[in-house]
């Protein structure tokens, strides 16, 4: 059985993988490197360490595809920092020009202490 333990990073591998498909339909390797601002070489790093996990396989064409659990967590991810950002914003703690940016690379846990009293 693999282990299917994620880490912060590979959260927000799934959640930039599961909003590029939803936005364009597709995914690709490139278009995650664009969205987190990170190397094509740290993209195949990931996607070969989320794929040993089966969170996502790439087809003949080099397409990612997110499977079922890795959509779940995806989902998962994507609704925890949307949590987030809500309450950021209802307590006036994110900066003017975050607002409207997605929460992808927050580092969950830090913020979560924020609130935690």
């Amino acid at each position: 059985m693999r282990s299917r333990k994620t880490n912060e990073s590979q959260e927000d591998y799934l959640e930039s993988i599961f909003l590029i498909t939803q936005k364009k339909g597709f995914c690709r390797s490139v278009d995650v490197a664009n969205e987190l601002g990170v190397s094509k070489a740290s993209v195949s790093v990931a996607v070969s360490k989320l794929q040993t996990s089966d969170y996502l396989y790439m087809d003949d064409d080099h397409m990612l595809h997110l499977t079922e659990p890795g959509e779940q967590m995806a989902q998962k991810v994507y609704d925890r920092h949307l949590t987030l950002k809500k309450r950021c914003l209802k307590n006036q703690e994110l900066p003017p020009n975050w607002r409207s940016r997605k929460p992808v690379g927050w580092n969950t846990s830090s913020a979560m202490s924020r609130f935690q009293s």
